[in-house]
């Protein structure tokens, strides 16, 4: 399978950045994250820092409240380090010769039965965690998407469970558990104790 990556050293060239950035800071910083991509090998990828993945993760709200969900642990999901931990992204790589936004809009009917458009979505800003070798291979690109109160979502059963929705002040409750994948970690505290989302 190819998937979209993009060249460390571009994606970098200007600024370098570990955690969250906004996406008002990426660009006063010029962090070039859409041109000059491509599709290459996944399994090459995995395994060549010198080229980053790029992955949306999309943070699903409803009336201000945070969709949190739990891969299921015997589920076929490829990424094994997700299983078992809560995540408030839904997302994915994105396949040769989708977009990132089609990568999403599947990701989000493949996932939780929802049907959303591009407009639906609003880029918020992007995750880089170089602190392990998994991250240093993947860079995230952040949205956020308001479903409508009598909207529901229906989760694939064979990859998703304990789905809720949970207030801000719950989703720091989680956190300082320890119950999250490590983008999440990242990002729980900027919609707790910031006006971003």
């Amino acid at each position: 399978m190819k998937i979209l990556v993009k060249k460390r050293s571009e994606l970098f060239a200007k600024h370098y950045f570990q955690g969250f950035i906004s996406l008002e800071i990426a660009r006063k910083a010029n962090i070039d994250w859409a041109s000059n991509t491509f599709y290459f090998d996944r399994e090459k990828a995995e395994l060549d820092p010198s080229l980053k993945q790029l992955i949306p993760y999309v943070v699903v709200f409803k009336q201000d409240n945070i969709l949190v969900y739990q891969r299921v642990s015997s589920s076929s999901y490829k990424e094994e380090r997700l299983r078992n931990l809560y995540s408030i992204g839904v997302g994915g790589h994105v396949e040769h010769p989708e977009s990132i936004e089609q990568a999403m809009i599947r990701e989000l009917e493949e996932e939780f039965g929802l049907s959303v458009k591009k407009q639906d979505l609003k880029l918020v800003g992007f995750i880089n965690d170089d602190s392990n070798s998994v991250g240093s291979v993947h860079f995230g690109i952040v949205y956020k998407l308001d479903l409508k109160s009598n909207v529901n979502v229906k989760p694939e059963p064979r990859e998703v469970h304990n789905h809720v929705f949970v207030s801000r002040l719950e989703l720091k409750s989680m956190l300082e558990n320890n119950h999250f994948e490590s983008w999440s970690k990242i990002l729980v505290p900027v919609i707790v104790y910031s006006k971003l989302f």
